[in-house]
């Protein structure tokens, strides 16, 4: 089950589309970035149910806007390749920009950075229950 982590999300969100709050666009995002996962066509991430989101800090310096998005416990497996990671990374990526402010001013433009970090369960440890 791969866990989805969002790191430095904008201060206030309610500026970027229709969204009456912070939790409000948490939950849109984490919804679509669920469905990235799964449209990817990573094996074996067939159902949103089995893709975790959790949001990390909020945006700590006014200027810093960049948007880390960064995949943990997505098993590796053979089939699971590098091109098969690139996409996800990429699906990931465009679905979040999607939630983030376009602005033509170059201060105020917002990146994603998408990271695949495959586990290895035989050398990290897991438990699920």
């Amino acid at each position: 089950m791969p866990i989805i982590r969002v790191e430095n999300w904008p201060l206030d969100t309610r500026l970027y589309g229709n969204h009456s709050s912070n939790e409000h666009w948490k939950q849109r995002i984490a919804q679509a970035l669920r469905r990235a996962c799964v449209k990817a066509g990573v094996p074996g991430i067939d159902s949103v149910k089995s893709v975790t989101v959790v949001f990390g800090g909020q945006q700590a310096l006014y200027f810093d806007r960049t948007l880390p998005i960064i995949v943990e416990g997505l098993f590796a497996r053979e089939d699971r390749t590098l091109e098969v990671r690139q996409r996800l990374a990429q699906a990931l990526g465009e679905t979040a920009k999607r939630y983030l402010p376009v602005s033509k001013k170059r201060h105020e433009k917002w990146k994603v950075e998408a990271l695949i970090m495959p586990f290895n369960a035989e050398v990290n440890g897991f438990w699920s229950g």
